[in-house]
C-alpha cells in the first residue's frame, strides 16, 4: 500500500509508556492520525514514528526526464533532495492535532530521508 499510495498512506510506530510495549499500524491512511482512536481504536499518548514513501516535489514536470543521471546521484547526506520515490521517517513527540489542508503530514520534531533506491529494494 505504502508504494502505490505514497504520502497518502503511512505505517506508523506508537511508542509505548516509558518506551514499553511500541506498536506497529501498516498503512494507516494519513489524514486518519489526528483521530486514530475514533478511526481503529488505538490512542496516540506519547511520541510516534511514521513511514511513508515519497517523491520529492519536483520528481515530474513538462520536460522532465525522471531517469536522468542527475536523479539519481544522492547519498545518505543528500536523501533529502531526491525526487525520486524514498522512504522518509519522521518522529513526533506528541500526538498530531491536524494534517496539514493538502492531507499532508505536518512538520515533524525529526526527519530522516532514505536516500533512494532505483530498484526501489529497501
Amino acid at each position: 500500500g505504502l508504494y502505490q499510495m505514497f504520502a497518502t498512506f503511512t505505517d506508523v510506530i506508537l511508542i509505548g509508556k516509558d518506551n514499553q510495549a511500541h506498536q506497529y499500524l501498516e498503512e494507516v491512511p494519513v489524514r486518519a492520525l489526528p483521530n486514530l482512536y475514533q478511526f481503529i481504536g488505538k490512542q496516540i499518548t506519547t511520541g510516534f514514528i511514521t513511514l511513508t514513501l515519497e517523491y520529492g516535489k519536483r520528481f515530474s514536470r513538462p520536460g522532465k526526464d525522471t531517469l536522468a543521471a542527475d536523479n539519481y546521484s544522492h547519498s545518505a547526506k543528500t536523501a533529502h533532495k531526491s525526487q525520486n520515490i524514498h522512504p522518509v521517517v519522521r518522529y513526533y513527540k506528541r500526538p498530531l492535532i491536524a494534517t496539514t489542508r493538502k492531507g499532508r503530514l505536518p512538520q515533524p520534531d525529526k526527519i530522516h530521508h532514505v536516500v533512494e533506491d532505483f530498484l526501489t529494494d529497501w
